[in-house]
């Protein structure tokens, strides 16, 4: 009877604790619902045609999207601002018109600075500031800058050290460059894809580069010798190019490939 009593009590306390536990965890997670939830932010206006709006797709906040159209780059220091309290490890800024992307250092402000960053506006943007990225440098692995105007890498890509993919596609670039001051060694995937590329030549060492995608541009058989002799030099463990939509004359033969992909 005594050991009858003494299961009882342990069983007891058992569904207790389990029914603690539950209310402990359920407790965290509406804490938890409410300290992530997508941060309520007004139209942002500067003037009648520049408007901005910010929203999590899908009520999912770790994504957190500002689109709109804006000819003046002050939207963006404005934005920003009042993202400064947002958790969202995605950022999303598709500003149709932006002339230029310039920064005062909102992002070091930010609580949570994003680990994945995108930058597009429609074909308008043709420069990036040297500091535009101040407060990323430790933080952002992911970064796009696609349907831009860029001509050349952006300075400020020199400061991202931890930078594992770049999406430059569909730009306005003619060469690339790659180059220790750029800043880009990390890199595991660049996507140049849909520029005008004539000539791609990696001078630094891309240990980490295994994706490279180069479809669409202007890369010749001369000059596609020159870039695989640099990717055979500078990109060890690269796995896969792709070439696809270029003016490279006849196929392409084992000679034109120092290594393997």
């Amino acid at each position: 009877m005594l050991q009858c009593s003494w299961i009882l009590s342990s069983l007891l306390l058992l569904l207790t604790t389990a029914i603690d536990l539950t209310l402990s965890v359920v407790q965290e997670d509406l804490k938890g619902s409410l300290t992530r939830r997508c941060p309520k932010i007004d139209v942002i206006r500067l003037e009648q045609n520049c408007e901005v709006n910010c929203n999590c797709p899908y009520n999912y906040d770790r994504v957190l999207r500002c689109d709109g159209e804006c000819t003046h780059s002050d939207i963006v220091p404005d934005v920003l601002k009042r993202l400064s309290g947002s958790n969202a490890s995605m950022l999303d800024l598709s500003i149709r018109k932006l002339p230029a992307f310039v920064t005062l250092g909102q992002f070091e402000g930010m609580r949570t600075p994003p680990s994945g960053l995108v930058v597009s506006t429609n074909g308008a943007m043709s420069g990036i500031s040297p500091h535009a990225f101040q407060g990323l440098e430790n933080s952002l692995i992911t970064l796009s800058l696609v349907g831009n105007l860029l001509r050349s890498l952006p300075l400020a890509l020199s400061s991202l050290t931890r930078l594992q993919t770049l999406d430059i596609s569909k730009n306005a670039l003619k060469s690339l460059k790659v180059k220790k001051k750029n800043g880009l060694g990390g890199l595991s995937s660049l996507d140049a894809e849909s520029n005008n590329l004539k000539h791609v030549i990696f001078q630094t060492q891309m240990k980490n580069l295994k994706k490279l995608i180069l479809r669409n541009n202007s890369l010749n058989s001369e000059t596609l010798s020159y870039f695989m002799e640099s990717v055979g030099i500078h990109c060890p463990i690269v796995e896969f190019i792709n070439l696809e939509g270029n003016a490279i004359q006849g196929s392409l033969t084992p000679s034109h490939f120092p290594v393997q992909v």
